[in-house]
């Protein structure tokens, strides 16, 4: 009842034609890099938001002769437009983005 197992036939495993001895080399492709560029934008955007020319992310800036009542659009003044108290969302988002990294940073360490 007992097999008998004979190792005279082993193949040996062939490698690849070009590998070196167990490296592999991944080359990291152009979607890689965007993605790192943009997050390393975000972050140095948050960073140096109280350095940056930005309007305050809490005053409000209505201009109901000219514009109307708030809600405005994206415009020269506010690119990114301006939420129900005529406040610049721009600046609101990149200085969100700071307490965004500190919540992260601080759940991570």
């Amino acid at each position: 009842m007992s097999q008998d197992v004979s190792t005279d036939g082993v193949i040996e495993a062939i490698e690849p034609e070009g590998a070196q001895a167990g490296i592999v080399k991944k080359t990291l492709g152009p979607g890689f890099w965007l993605a790192v560029g943009w997050i390393v934008l975000i972050v140095l955007l948050a960073v140096l938001a109280p350095v940056l020319p930005l309007k305050d992310p809490n005053a409000n800036f209505i201009d109901i002769q000219g514009k109307g009542r708030p809600p405005y659009g994206p415009s020269g003044d506010h690119w990114l437009g301006s939420d129900q108290d005529a406040r610049d969302m721009l600046s609101r988002t990149i200085y969100g983005a700071r307490v965004s990294l500190v919540v992260g940073f601080s759940a991570v360490a």
